[in-house]
């Protein structure tokens, strides 16, 4: 019994606990952040899932001007949205299902492509072309660097991989309506270009 108190007495003293302690105090976070430890199995995998998917997710908002594929960039928020709603049927996670919903919706404000997919389901695409009325490159100390390119009154972040002299040339996007999501493009040479012109007038 003494050697108990004894062992108790020293994690309490011990170095870790009482930064711990320090950093902390009375606040209730260690307790939502240590939930992993009480959960079922099931629980703890489904956590885990989260947790992964929440990562996934946020990378893939960050670099979805660079991700060409759509259900690359949707799933993992659809996923994250699905594990958030079981987790909030389950009573083993107490008040950290509404940090869990808190965080979700926030991430599905952030990346909403996922709005568009029953128009991407549907093959219902907007198409835009012509030559762009804005064409100027960005370099944000957060996110990739992309093209800004307006066609047609359709504002559109492209990758950075396109030449600035294609500034002059006619484009040809196909994209979803709500996010504006790349789905295709095409660039015509100065030949076609010229030809597309022609035709205007």
């Amino acid at each position: 019994m003494t050697d108990s108190r004894n062992k108790d007495e020293n994690e309490k003293n011990s170095l870790p606990k009482r930064i711990w302690n320090f950093m902390w105090g009375d606040s209730p976070l260690p307790e939502l952040l240590d939930i992993n430890t009480k959960l079922s199995p099931f629980d703890k995998i489904l956590n885990v899932t989260w947790f992964v998917f929440l990562i996934i997710s946020f990378v893939t908002s960050l670099l979805s001007i660079h991700i060409p594929l759509y259900l690359i960039i949707t799933l993992p928020i659809l996923i994250l949205a699905l594990c958030c709603i079981i987790i909030l049927f389950r009573k083993e996670f107490g008040k950290q299902r509404f940090i869990h919903l808190a965080i979700t919706i926030f991430m599905m404000l952030l990346s909403q492509e996922w709005v568009d997919l029953p128009s991407y389901l549907k093959n219902d695409y907007k198409t835009v072309e012509g030559i762009p009325t804005k064409f100027e490159f960005h370099m944000p100390r957060t996110g990739p660097r992309h093209w800004e390119v307006i066609v047609d009154d359709v504002n559109f972040s492209m990758p950075e991989k396109i030449k600035g002299e294609s500034s002059e040339r006619w484009f040809v996007i196909h994209y979803l309506p709500h996010s504006k999501f790349i789905i295709d493009y095409k660039i015509l040479t100065k030949a076609d270009t010229r030809t597309e012109l022609q035709t205007l007038k």
